[in-house]
């Protein structure tokens, strides 16, 4: 598996996790205009989490787009492989994978996709539960 374009998490262990917050491309920054753009196998670009035993933090991602070549997220491929013993391992990519997480948002005013193009899937949501 590659690396993904952006990670944000919030891990509390026992306690209530933070929120996380991803902004591509702030409206009221006069940083250069950007994209997210990855190419490896299970490679997602962004990738946000929050979780704790005793809640989990709202997530909330924002993709904008002020201008033309600008607000893309595109995650991987996904593929499987053969590994070293003939078992196999399936490596799923994503534009957006947002784990866990309370009140979840994303507000998308660009483009999110895979190299897999209609075949891939441009946003995930997972679970995971605390005992």
């Amino acid at each position: 598996m590659d690396a993904h374009g952006i990670v944000a998490q919030s891990m509390a262990g026992n306690d209530k996790a933070g929120n996380v917050s991803v902004t591509l491309n702030d409206p009221n920054s006069t940083a250069t205009l950007s994209n997210i753009i990855v190419s490896g196998l299970g490679s997602s670009g962004i990738v946000a989490q929050s979780l704790g035993a005793n809640g989990s933090g709202n997530i909330t991602i924002s993709i904008n787009k002020p201008a033309a070549n600008s607000g893309i997220v595109q995650g991987g491929s996904t593929g499987t492989v053969t590994n070293p013993d003939g078992s196999t391992t399936t490596y799923n990519a994503y534009g957006v994978l947002t784990m866990d997480g309370n009140q979840n948002k994303l507000t998308n005013y660009g483009s999110i996709s895979t190299l897999d193009g209609v075949k891939g899937t441009a946003v995930m949501v997972q679970a995971s539960y605390c005992d």
